[in-house]
């Protein structure tokens, strides 16, 4: 509905029988109800005559302003409503739609054109589903396993680079100034410090500060944590205890340090053989705490 002076007329209840119709027939119409619903709760205009001529002959000839027929004054404030309620509408229809996978838990959804999504443990993701169509764009903070509906196409924005896809499946996680990428069908393009990269099924690229050292391969067939293994590779000891705080939902302190970077294993579903695994590696011992874990140097 483009014609605001119609729209004032119908606010104002000033329509023909015809436009009326004509206006009951468009599909904004059960939308202008609840707008002009609202607008009748506001406080109504003054409407005593006799008040109001009183005032404008009380009134000051050299104060005196120029007149404003009361029905223009209707029209000028329905007019003002009608756009004041479509553009507070606009706003909250444009929102995206903000998805987290708690500490310990994992989320999974469907975006609009099917598409599957599933958030690792600590992850956000966020994407405007009621413009999807022209907006086809997946903010995504942590990781995420994605499969791709056929013949579909978006992209994964990360604050460390971007995916672009088109009917496949691939992981990305983006941790930090780290971001990892894993195809496992069909291919993706990675986009990181103005470096683009095609990967095929099988490829995994990893980006440290912008930079690579090029593809590896990988034969899993779905990323190891959706069935409750944590890889690793070359992660420094600081990454690997964050990541199992994710998915733990668990507190870990420690005072180590170490330039020992850790690949490897480590269960997703078993606190106990996971944390002596990271003891041997790095010769700590552990020490239960009210917050969690403390591990520290033997």
């Amino acid at each position: 509905m483009e014609n605001n002076t119609l729209l004032a007329r119908w606010m104002a209840s000033e329509l023909s029988e015809s436009e009326l119709r004509e206006l009951k027939n468009s599909p904004e119409y059960p939308t202008l109800q609840r707008i002009k619903k609202q607008f009748t709760l506001l406080e109504s205009p003054r409407t005593n005559d006799a008040g109001i001529l009183e005032e404008i002959l009380n009134t000051p000839k050299s104060a005196a302003k120029k007149a404003i027929p009361l029905y223009r004054k209707t029209w000028f404030a329905a007019a003002a409503m009608v756009v004041i309620l479509f553009g507070i509408g606009l706003f909250f229809y444009n929102q995206p739609e903000q998805l987290t996978a708690a500490y310990g838990k994992t989320y999974a959804f469907a975006l609009p054109d099917q598409s599957q999504v599933l958030l690792n443990a600590g992850s956000k993701a966020r994407y405007k589903s009621k413009s999807w169509v022209n907006n086809r764009d997946i903010e995504l903070d942590g990781e995420a396993y994605f499969k791709v509906a056929k013949g579909k196409k978006f992209t994964v924005s990360t604050p460390s680079g971007k995916v672009a896809v088109m009917g496949t499946q691939f992981n990305v996680r983006s941790r930090g100034k780290r971001l990892d990428v894993v195809c496992y069908e069909g291919k993706v393009s990675v986009n990181c410090n103005n470096q683009s990269v095609i990967l095929s099924r099988g490829q995994k690229i990893t980006f440290n500060n912008g930079v690579t050292s090029g593809m590896t391969t990988t034969k899993a067939i779905v990323p190891e944590w959706t069935h409750a293994q944590l890889v690793f590779e070359n992660e420094n000891l600081a990454a690997v205890l964050k990541e199992l705080e994710r998915q733990y939902d668990i507190v870990l302190k420690t005072n180590a340090t170490s330039a020992q970077l850790f690949s490897g294993s480590i269960p997703g579903d078993n606190l106990d053989a996971a944390l002596k695994i990271l003891c041997a590696t790095y010769h700590l011992k552990v020490e239960k705490i009210d917050s969690g874990f403390s591990l520290s140097p033997i």
